[in-house]
C-alpha cells in the first residue's frame, strides 16, 4: 500500500494473560491504566494522561502531554490541533495515497507546500486533502522544530465496526488485482492500456488511489523493519533506482525529490524521520474502547527488536517487527478518551542519508540510524473492558510513513 503498510491484523495472537502489578479497583485502574484485551487476552497499559504518583498531568504551553518525548519514549501526544476539514471528507475517501507525496517546508512554524522545483503551491478551497495535510506537517512542526522538510504520501482510516472478515476479503481483494494485472500486463501487453500523464495544476489535489477503512488492528507491531525502511528510502530519492524493486518485490510508488540536492556535498548527510500521526476521526466523541496503545522505547532492547522481526506475507511478505508476548519490563501506554484536536505521534524508523563515495550524482546511501528500538515503535489497538456499553465504536485516521526531514549535518567519519 505505497509507503505505509498496512494489514497485519490478519496475523493471529497469542498474547497469555499478564497479571497487575497493583490489585486496581475499578477507579484507580482508569486513573493509572487498564488491563486491556487484545483477541481476548490480556495486556497491561499505563495511562499516560497521568504521573506514577497518580497525579494528572496538564497539557502545558508546548500543546503536548508531558512525560513523555520522541527522543526519549518515541512518541508524544500533541494537543490543541483542531482537525482545518469536515470530517465527512473521509467519510468520501477513508483513504488514499497521491501519485506523488505532498512536500511541505516551513516559513517559522507555518507549512508551506511546494514542488520539487522549489514554487510554492496555493492549495485551492476545493483540496481538503491538501489542507489537512498542511495541518498535518504543522503538527510534526510541533513535534519535531527542527524538521526543515515534511513528506506526507496520503491517509487511512480505521473503523472498529469493520469486521475481520471484512478485511480479509479487502486484502485479498487487492492481492488478487494487482497479481490478475500483472498477469495481463505479461500476458497480452497490448490488452492492457497505460495509464495517461495527466498535468497537474499547482495547488490542485493530486491523482490518488482510493482505500477502504480498516479495522481496528490488534496486533501489537511495527510497520516495517529497519533494513526494509532503509531499502526503501534509497529507491524514492536515487534516481538511477526509480524504476527498481526492493528486497520484498515492491515496487516505489512515490519517488521523492526536494527543491535542492538531497546533500549539498559529499561532506554532509541527513538523518530521515518516519513518523505515523493518529488521531480520533470523531468531532462527537471521544474514544473509550478500541484505543492505540504504543510501547515505551525505553523498556524494549535492540536485541529484542531484532528477535522480533518476520515476513508478513499477508501483505506481501514485507519485513515487519512482531512481540507475540510482552513481557513484564514491557511498558505499553494509552492516552484515554481522546478527542479530536490531539493527535498521537509515534516513529516508524529513522534513517541516515549519506553520499556515495564514487556514485553518480543524485545517489545516495541509505543506512538505519542507530540504536533503532528507539526508533522502531510497536503498538496495537485494544479493548477496554471497562468501556461504557454504549460507546460509539472508534474510528481513527492516520497518516502513516510521514517523512521527516532533518536539516543538513556533517557527516559521521567512519
Amino acid at each position: 500500500f505505497g509507503s505505509s503498510h498496512f494489514g497485519s491484523s490478519l496475523l493471529l495472537l497469542d498474547l497469555r494473560p499478564i497479571p497487575p502489578r497493583l490489585p486496581y479497583s475499578t477507579m484507580a485502574s482508569r486513573a493509572t491504566g487498564v488491563e486491556g484485551l487484545v483477541r481476548g487476552q490480556k495486556i497491561s497499559v499505563s495511562n499516560g494522561r497521568v504521573f506514577a504518583d497518580g497525579v494528572e498531568a496538564a497539557a502545558g504551553s508546548e500543546k503536548m502531554v508531558p512525560g513523555w518525548s520522541l527522543a526519549r519514549n518515541g512518541f508524544c501526544l500533541l494537543t490543541h490541533q483542531p482537525m482545518p476539514v469536515q470530517q465527512a471528507i473521509f467519510e468520501e475517501f477513508p483513504g488514499q495515497f497521491a501519485s506523488s507525496p505532498f512536500l511541505f517546508q516551513f516559513r517559522g512554524s507555518e507549512a508551506e507546500q511546494v514542488s520539487a522545483d522549489g514554487a510554492a503551491l496555493v492549495i485551492a478551497p476545493d483540496s481538503p486533502y491538501a489542507l489537512y495535510y498542511k495541518h498535518i506537517a504543522e503538527a510534526v512542526k510541533e513535534a519535531m522544530p527542527e524538521a526543515e522538510y515534511v513528506v506526507i504520501g496520503g491517509h487511512i482510516s480505521f473503523s472498529a465496526e469493520v469486521s475481520q472478515l471484512k478485511q480479509v476479503l479487502v486484502l485479498l481483494g487487492f492481492a488478487l488485482k494487482k497479481t490478475v494485472a500483472g498477469l495481463l500486463t505479461k500476458l497480452l501487453p497490448g490488452c492492457v492500456p497505460k495509464e495517461e500523464a495527466k498535468p497537474e495544476s499547482k495547488g490542485a489535489e493530486k491523482p490518488a488511489r482510493a482505500i477502504p477503512p480498516f479495522g481496528a488492528t490488534q496486533f501489537l507491531h511495527v510497520d516495517i523493519s529497519a533494513e526494509q525502511g532503509a531499502e526503501k528510502l534509497g529507491q524514492s530519492i536515487n534516481i538511477a533506482a526509480a524504476s527498481g524493486t526492493d528486497s520484498a518485490g515492491f515496487k516505489p510508488l512515490q519517488q521523492l525529490r526536494l527543491p535542492v540536492e538531497f546533500l549539498s556535498s559529499t561532506s554532509k548527510q541527513r538523518r530521515v524521520v518516519s513518523v505515523n500521526m493518529w488521531r480520533n476521526l470523531r468531532a462527537e466523541a471521544s474514544i473509550k474502547s478500541d484505543h492505540l496503545c504504543v510501547l515505551d522505547a525505553q523498556t524494549v532492547t535492540e536485541e529484542e527488536l531484532r528477535a522480533a522481526k518476520f515476513k508478513n506475507y499477508a501483505i506481501g511478505g514485507q519485513e515487519q517487527y512482531h512481540i507475540a508476548q510482552p513481557k513484564d519490563q514491557h511498558r505499553l501506554v494509552y492516552f484515554p478518551d481522546m478527542v479530536q484536536s490531539e493527535i498521537l505521534c509515534f516513529k516508524q524508523g529513522a534513517y541516515d542519508v549519506c553520499a556515495t563515495p564514487g556514485a553518480a550524482a543524485g545517489q545516495y546511501a541509505v543506512t538505519p540510524a542507530p540504536e533503532p528500538h528507539t526508533n522502531h515503535i510497536f503498538h496495537t489497538s485494544f479493548a477496554d473492558p471497562m468501556a461504557p456499553s454504549d460507546a460509539l465504536p472508534r474510528k481513527s485516521v492516520v497518516c502513516a510513513s510521514v517523512l521527516v526531514i532533518m536539516p543538513e549535518t556533517e557527516a559521521r567519519q567512519s
